[in-house]
């Protein structure tokens, strides 16, 4: 006999068999038990979480000799028919290569005849999302009227493909990814029954690599077993996967604990050296801050560690040496990297810029310890920040009063009013902007690139760099215009115009805490908070959400 993988012969044969899908099994069990089995189901969920064996399962249990029946004996002709393959009360069509209308019609005409030994013909459509709309529509009429001898099972990775008609005709089931500690206790009994030695380290690296996805693991423990004919460890897990092993990670992130800036670079050269994927690495890394972030909310919630045994307990170590705001930010500069690698012909260049920034950054100040700092420094300037939580529930800082005035020597000649109600008129530049996407959130995007360089006979200049003439010219018709001066006027306490101008001396860049005119008071105690940057930036710059 040719070998069988084991995807294919670990195939659940029994809804008790079904490992992670408790509320499928559960369902379809009782709807036999009591004679209330639908005409048309719809199973969604990702890859290699159970779909189809699922509905070879309903199939087995519907023609069983002994049903329909929640328990199918797999003995029967009918119920070995269908775990070969080979039943011809049912049916597996591939929706990917029988997608037109002519197959559809095809499948309207064969649903007329009986079943050939069983009780009913069962067809199971799998990606059934990749009929078209013809198709479709074609089979609505049967699909809802269907005769009484035929059941349709539907399989889809994506059912938001689907139209509403054909979802409103059938009972959907959705289908979860399947925990990492029920995929393991499974894979232990692979394991054990095939007689394969493999640590319990490596049983859990596996089923973290599967993404959720049982057949994923099963292939992956196969392959295992046949690269190692010794007990198979975490070690061998990593070199047939390429994933970055746990205690690099762990590595890594000490040196950037400890600011070790050449330590992290060196790091990165040896890494390199090796071979090594960065962009998995950046992913190890991203794993490891999210275990970190758990962590940091207490030991309630250790189920959700991707880890086990000594390494969990090194995890709940080191984030102590994190608050929540450093591994906010370190995950920030991960995920910006990941997509520099992407679109980098040299990916070194962006991971070493990453590990150097995080190594080189001071520790992350809370908004609240930001404040208070402010209002230590200068109490008279205890109005100029306030904290605004949005709905997320993060803090972000904005100015809402009027712009410091420059402090002048003395003997200096004052200030023209015009350089004073521009300088208002960018103190004020956050708040505009805020109202502008209160108010009309097409024209805020195109304002974010924007600045005021002039006042003068109450008009505003606002100048955009080169290649935005788009952004100026939507800003110029009569509605954008009246309302942003409609705001900058409440700004002001005054009638304000505006004229839009393409300056080649304007930057494209997002403004940050050196371009908002501060006091030199809050400025000094601002500067090097990431917060307060990232919380500029956001008003000033590109607003990410």
């Amino acid at each position: 006999m040719s070998y069988l993988v084991f995807a294919r012969k670990w195939r659940p044969q029994t809804f008790d068999d079904i490992v992670g899908q408790e509320h499928v099994a559960t369902t379809l069990k009782n709807a036999i038990k009591m004679d209330r089995v639908a005409h048309a189901y719809l199973f969604a969920g990702s890859r290699g979480v159970g779909k189809t064996s699922t509905a070879r399962i309903l199939a087995k249990a519907l023609n069983c000799e002994k049903g329909p029946t929640a328990n199918p004996c797999n003995k029967c002709a009918s119920c070995v028919e269908i775990t070969r393959g080979s039943s011809l009360d049912v049916l597996e069509i591939d929706g990917a290569s029988n997608r037109g209308v002519d197959e559809v019609r095809n499948l309207r005409e064969n649903v007329k005849l009986s079943s050939a030994h069983g009780k009913y013909k069962v067809y199971i459509i799998d990606e059934v999302h990749m009929l078209t709309p013809e198709a479709f529509n074609a089979l609505l009429k049967t699909l809802e009227e269907p005769p009484a001898h035929v059941k349709f099972i539907f399989a889809t990775t994506q059912p938001y493909k689907l139209i509403s008609t054909i979802i409103s005709r059938c009972q959907r089931f959705d289908f979860r990814k399947i925990g990492i500690d029920k995929m393991a206790r499974k894979l232990e009994e692979i394991a054990k029954d095939e007689k394969i030695s493999i640590d319990k380290d490596a049983i859990y690296a596996v089923a973290r690599a599967s993404d959720g996805s049982m057949r994923d693991a099963e292939s992956i423990l196969d392959q295992l077993g046949t690269f190692s004919k010794k007990a198979i460890t975490l070690k061998d897990v990593q070199t047939i996967l390429g994933v970055v092993e746990q205690d690099l990670i762990f590595s890594l992130t000490d040196r950037i604990i400890k600011n070790d800036a050449a330590g992290s670079l060196k790091f990165i050269d040896e890494f390199i050296a090796d071979g090594r994927d960065p962009m998995q690495l950046i992913e190890g890394m991203m794993s490891h801050f999210r275990n970190l972030l758990i962590a940091r909310q207490g030991t309630g919630l250790k189920d959700l560690v991707d880890m086990s045994g000594p390494d969990k307990e090194a995890l709940y170590i080191q984030a102590e040496k994190f608050s929540t705001e450093d591994i906010f930010y370190v995950f920030n500069i991960l995920s910006n990297t990941q997509s520099a690698i992407r679109s980098s012909r040299s990916p070194r260049l962006p991971l070493e810029m990453a590990v150097a920034k995080l190594a080189c950054r001071g520790r992350i100040a809370t908004l609240d310890e930001i404040l208070a700092r402010l209002d230590e420094v200068s109490p008279d300037r205890k109005g100029d920040f306030a904290a605004i939580k949005n709905e997320s529930g993060s803090s972000q800082i904005a100015s809402v009063t009027s712009a410091a005035r420059p402090e002048k020597a003395d003997g200096a000649e004052p200030e023209s009013d015009a350089y004073l109600k521009l300088e208002r008129i960018k103190s004020a530049w956050p708040a505009i902007l805020k109202q502008m996407r209160i108010k009309k959130m097409s024209a805020a995007s195109f304002l974010l690139e924007a600045t005021p360089v002039e006042f003068k006979d109450s008009v505003c200049t606002i100048a955009f760099p080169d290649g935005y003439s788009f952004h100026k010219e939507n800003l110029e018709r009569n509605d954008n215009r009246s309302l942003l001066e409609e705001i900058m006027g409440q700004a002001l306490d005054e009638e304000t115009k505006v004229s839009f101008i393409i300056s080649a001396g304007a930057e494209r860049k997002a403004l940050s805490a050196g371009d908002v005119p501060l006091s030199a008071v809050i400025a000094e105690s601002a500067a090097g908070e990431p917060l307060v940057r990232s919380a500029l930036d956001l008003f000033r710059g590109r607003l990410v959400e």
